[in-house]
């Protein structure tokens, strides 16, 4: 598999600027893990997207985690993340 695409969307604008931090967690251990990207928000924004720029091949026991901070009172978030199958 390999990583398409990383959304993050909140229900509303966010009160204050924020990062979204996206990680790839290798099953192989600490010492492979890799920061893939930062998502910056600015206070009202309600969505953020992180694209690779090269195909970022996930192996079986691999992970990504997803660091979306708190929007503000009431405003909840979602994390998508897209990988397609390579074959």
């Amino acid at each position: 598999s390999e990583i398409i695409a990383v959304t993050v969307a909140y229900s509303a604008g966010i009160a204050a600027n924020a990062s979204t931090t996206v990680t790839l967690n290798a099953g192989a251990g600490a010492g492979y893990d890799a920061r893939l990207a930062t998502i910056a928000l600015v206070a009202g924004q309600r969505w953020g997207v992180y694209i690779p720029d090269v195909p970022i091949p996930l192996q079986s026991d691999d992970t990504i985690d997803v660091l979306a901070p708190a929007g503000g009172a009431g405003v909840t978030s979602a994390v998508q993340i897209y990988v397609r199958e390579v074959v």
